[in-house]
């Protein structure tokens, strides 16, 4: 599949990002650990561990609004000023340069939305990596109750609910132009 525009993009509910949320305050709470205890005993160049600890400090400050207003919580700036600093302090400590700037990406890509695009051509999923799919991979798709499935035909089945509710009208389409795709995919798939 080539097509980038989409009829229907579908957001699926996350089932939460709770473990992801602990191991990175963890990680980022071992940084300031560690570097107070430099600093306490006798860091030569004091400022790089001090403006560290403070941007991860900031970085929960922040944190800790987003949650309480219940909004999706990250840790990007932490990580990445973790990075830095693990390559530029004196004690410079590669491996756990390398851990933070694991950590950076793994966490973006955990917390990317979960969406489905639905096009003529077929249904990409929205993952690492991307998944492109063809009408003749499916047996069925349909959403029913605010609840996605991808029926295919080699027996696998995705079922995720949806992020938010879809209109009965909205469902109703969707079930249409997807049972319609299979249904053309199937010709043409016995055809060739």
């Amino acid at each position: 599949m080539t097509g980038k525009n989409y009829d229907y993009i579908i957001t699926l509910k996350h089932p939460g990002y709770k473990l992801a949320d602990i191991i990175s305050f963890l990680l980022c709470l071992l940084t300031v650990i560690f570097f107070t205890y430099f600093l306490v005993m006798g860091a030569e160049k004091p400022a790089p561990y001090i403006i560290t600890i403070a941007v991860i400090v900031v970085q929960f400050i922040i944190n800790y609004f987003k949650k309480k207003q219940g909004k999706k919580i990250n840790h990007n700036y932490a990580f990445s000023i973790c990075f830095i600093a693990w390559l530029t302090i004196p004690y410079r400590n590669w491996l756990l340069a390398v851990l933070y700037l694991t950590a950076l990406v793994a966490e973006t890509q955990v917390k990317f939305p979960y969406e489905i695009g639905v096009n003529e051509e077929g249904i990409i999923i929205n993952s690492f990596p991307k998944k492109n799919f063809n009408w003749a991979d499916f047996v069925n798709v349909l959403i029913k109750e605010n609840m996605l499935t991808i029926d295919f035909k080699n027996n696998r089945i995705l079922q995720k609910e949806t992020e938010s509710e879809v209109p009965a009208e909205l469902e109703k389409e969707f079930n249409e132009f997807c049972k319609k795709r299979i249904t053309s995919g199937k010709n043409n798939f016995s055809a060739a």
